[in-house]
């Protein structure tokens, strides 16, 4: 750890510019350019490290230092992996042409090779978690939960922190010892017995009742199905035990649902509740582990790795082979890390040993923006890691935002990241340059519902654009927290007369991508009569159009016979006859596009450039197909590549561009910086809970072996769609587990906004919910009111009237502009 320096590199204060200079620097010592190890986050960022690198050596004459860059390790952590796994390929006991699987590919291929696994443990598992609700039953916004995805989940976290089989029958212990204390004693007396007698009675005396309230009528609704599974010898689900704690009808119906009310009010107690979720705990751990074995079998018997492989042989072969310590002692003279808080900790892990063999670390990054955790990062083992590094320097100086939002964003955050030290987090302006001004707004969005909500950030923005004529669409970005907002927002941009890009649904779903595949499946088939009629039913271009539809219903025989004998179908069964034998499947879709005229097409249809945008992405699924069928040794074959598309769930991609306001998350706006910065769901609530998957860190770090000690914590929500039961909930809050769980989520929330309130060069907007009632409204702050100081006390409070006017965090007042939309 000696060798380590710590680089805090607060939001716009030129990381890259100084781990750039870092590099530089080294390098002006006589160190030899390819002795230099820079991992990124992104390969991204590890082309503009490159190629700053570069510039930066030619501009001093140092020619041949810029072209030993190449030569030296430099991309994101899998790519410098998989680089030296090749290198060393002997040392590890690989072949030198390493085939590495990518994400999907990964996870294609787990669900390939884990199958048995998962058939083997449904037959015990499947039973409990339908009683529990996590049986992947419903669909859409009513799926249930699924036990499977639980164990990809346990998996996932095993991999990335190296965990073997006794650590896993370990945290099935304690997860399961940890949610015994919470649900308390199992003592409860003949709960089935007790339900055969109540059930039948409160169904009957509530039939009895004939009552027309609708309170009444709804607790029948509860009820009266329960008694009908029961008779037919069902298990009910847990769910339903709360529902009938829940019960409540109209005072005449009171009396006879109390003993029913009273027995769903002690499930907690039941015997059986606490078997399931104690068999279905020990059973995803032991699912898990079968399931890690069969995969990891899986690629050493096709020689295959992925990128967590990638990671744990160089760990490895750092512990345990001394040839190839040497060899990277010999190799490697500097290491610079970027990003250093996204990293896993399998990389933490990587990142400790290097430096333990080569001495020279710097690790520049900021811990405010630790926000992707649910992509394997785990900030508490990061904190336990940096906070025993000796050596730290903080960057100060904004080189992103103007004056008011620095002094906005230093005025809420070292307040509420109080427990940090202010010059990690406060911020100074630029000597020199002309960073003075800037504008904060705050627009109170009226309406009873998200669409109306919607509709008055798009009246905002619309005001915006024509207040401020010197900003474009291009200049404006909205955040969001989920990619289903984005999209909403996005359509409402579009509806206005705004162009807006955010990432939309399924690619397939789009008109452009439909049409070149029915064209793709008829050019395999011309027997395809329903490709044919998509054909004619989508493409402006075929004559029959606009009255298919007619046409077909009138004499469907000769309406195919006609459509078939039009230019357009004739050109792709000439292509076919002509290609079929030689074209690969990416050639016959590109093919089938050209016959039909695809793309003057869409080219003349509303927003071309989005639909461009999608054909472009369609072909790269193409290719993509093709690159893993021979991955896998199978052959790429047309019918293949149908089923593909068909199953394909990729996004449509985001429209890029200087004339469309960019609608993105929150987590896709890291990195990234806009004029004009709209923040929204600031009215989200933070809901943590000890229910789920996550990590439990050690009690005590090991420097030597910082993954010791770690544990998987899974508590599966036992009542499915009943997603709050006040018994369980005053359980919960004496536990370690959940308050642990809770702080971890409002911790998360604080840095995503962070994230989100550092992205503006000139101006933010905070775009708050004004719900609005028949006589009275009420601001929804609830994601905002999260930014609290040292005593608890929210630091921000937007309820205010319309106008300019200071708004006052700690002893500072900031000017800010409040609007009311409506």
């Amino acid at each position: 750890m000696n060798g380590i320096k710590l680089i805090n590199a607060g939001a716009g204060t030129g990381k890259t510019f100084h781990l750039v200079g870092e590099a530089l620097s080294v390098l002006d010592t006589g160190l030899p350019a390819d002795g230099l190890l820079i991992t990124t986050f992104t390969h991204r960022a590890a082309t503009d490290i490159r190629q700053r690198l570069r510039r930066a050596l030619f501009a001093s004459g140092k020619t041949d230092a810029a072209q030993a860059v190449l030569g030296g390790l430099v991309g994101t952590v899998n790519s410098v992996c998989h680089r030296l796994l090749c290198e060393y390929a002997m040392e590890a006991g690989l072949s030198p042409r390493l085939q590495v699987l990518d994400e999907q590919e990964s996870s294609d291929l787990f669900r390939i090779a884990t199958a048995e696994a998962l058939e083997q443990h449904a037959v015990r598992l499947e039973p409990v978690a339908r009683r529990l609700e996590r049986d992947g039953g419903g669909s859409g916004h009513a799926r249930r939960p699924d036990w499977r995805d639980d164990v990809m989940a346990v998996v996932s976290l095993a991999r990335s922190n190296l965990m073997n089989e006794a650590q896993l029958r370990q945290s099935a212990q304690q997860s399961w010892q940890g949610l015994a204390k919470a649900l308390g004693s199992a003592d409860m007396a003949s709960p089935d017995q007790q339900l055969d007698t109540i059930l039948p009675e409160t169904v009957s005396a509530l039939l009895n009742l004939r009552s027309t309230k609708k309170a009444t009528q709804e607790a029948l609704r509860v009820v009266q199905p329960c008694l009908n599974r029961v008779h037919r010898g069902e298990a009910l689900a847990w769910t339903e035990w709360v529902r009938f704690a829940k019960l409540k009808p109209a005072k005449e119906g009171q009396h006879w649902v109390a003993p029913l009310k009273a027995l769903g009010e002690q499930v907690l107690s039941q015997p059986g509740l606490h078997e399931d979720l104690q068999a279905l705990i020990h059973g995803i751990f032991d699912c898990a582990t079968q399931a890690l074995d069969l995969y990891q079998d899986y690629k050493r018997r096709h020689g295959l790795v992925d990128f967590i492989d990638q990671e744990n042989l160089i760990l490895s072969m750092m512990e345990q082979h001394a040839d190839f310590r040497e060899a990277i002692h010999a190799r490697v003279q500097q290491i610079l890390v970027d990003e250093f808080q996204d990293t896993s900790p399998i990389q933490l892990a990587l990142f400790l040993a290097l430096d333990n063999r080569v001495g020279r670390s710097v690790w520049v990054g900021d811990p405010k923006q630790a926000i992707y955790g649910f992509r394997g990062a785990d900030y508490p083992l990061m904190d336990q890691i940096t906070t025993q590094v000796r050596q730290t320097q903080s960057l100060t100086t904004s080189w992103r935002s103007r004056a008011r939002l620095v002094d906005f964003c230093n005025a809420v955050f070292t307040r509420v990241f109080h427990e940090r030290s202010p010059e990690d987090i406060s911020l100074d302006l630029p000597p020199g340059k002309d960073a003075e001004g800037g504008w904060l707004e705050a627009w109170h969005l009226h309406g009873r519902s998200g669409d109306e909500a919607n509709r008055a950030l798009v009246k905002g923005i619309v005001q915006l654009l024509e207040q401020r004529p010197e900003l474009q669409p291009g200049d404006l970005a909205v955040l969001c927290f989920q990619n289903s907002h984005c999209q909403s927002v996005a359509a409402a941009l579009e509806a206005a007369g705004i162009p807006a890009s955010a990432q939309q649904g399924r690619l397939m779903e789009a008109t452009e991508c439909r049409l070149a595949l029915a064209a793709l499946r008829y050019w395999q088939d011309a027997g395809d009569t329903l490709a044919l009629a998509e054909i004619v039913a989508l493409s402006r271009q075929h004559p029959a159009n606009a009255s298919w539809l007619e046409a077909l219903i009138t004499d469907d025989a000769r309406a195919l016979d006609d459509w078939r004998r039009d230019p357009l179908i004739q050109a792709l069964e000439d292509s076919r006859s002509r290609w079929a034998v030689k074209a690969s499947p990416t050639d016959a879709l590109l093919m089938a596009m050209e016959a039909i005229h695809l793309i003057p097409t869409v080219q003349a249809w509303h927003r071309p450039l989005r639909r461009m945008a999608n054909l472009d992405a369609l072909r790269g699924c193409c290719l993509a197909y093709e690159a893993r069928c021979r991955l896998y040794h199978r052959p790429a074959t047309l019918a293949g590549l149908i089923r593909h598309l068909q199953r394909d769930e990729t996004r449509q991609p985001p429209l890029q561009g200087d004339q469309s306001v960019q609608v993105i998350t929150y987590h896709g706006a890291k990195g990234l910086e806009w004029p004009v910065v709209i923040l929204t769901d600031l009215d989200r609530e933070i809901s943590g809970s000890g229910f789920g998957v996550s990590m439990t860190a050690s009690t005590g770090l090991d420097l030597n072996h910082p993954l010791a000690g770690r544990t998987i914590h899974y508590w599966p929500w036992p009542f499915g769609t009943q997603q709050r039961f006040d018994p369980l909930e005053q359980r919960l809050s004496s536990q370690p587990e959940h308050r642990e769980a809770i702080d971890r989520a409002g911790d998360e929330a604080r840095r995503l906004l962070y994230v989100g309130m550092t992205r503006a060069r000139d101006g933010m907007i905070l775009a708050l919910r004004r719900q609005v009632c028949k006589s009275s409204s009420k601001l929804n702050t609830r994601w905002l009111d999260e930014l609290v100081d040292e005593k608890g006390i929210a630091v921000l409070d937007l309820d205010l009237e319309p106008g300019e006017q200071p708004v006052t965090i700690g002893n500072t007042p900031i000017p800010i502009n409040v609007k009311h939309l409506i």
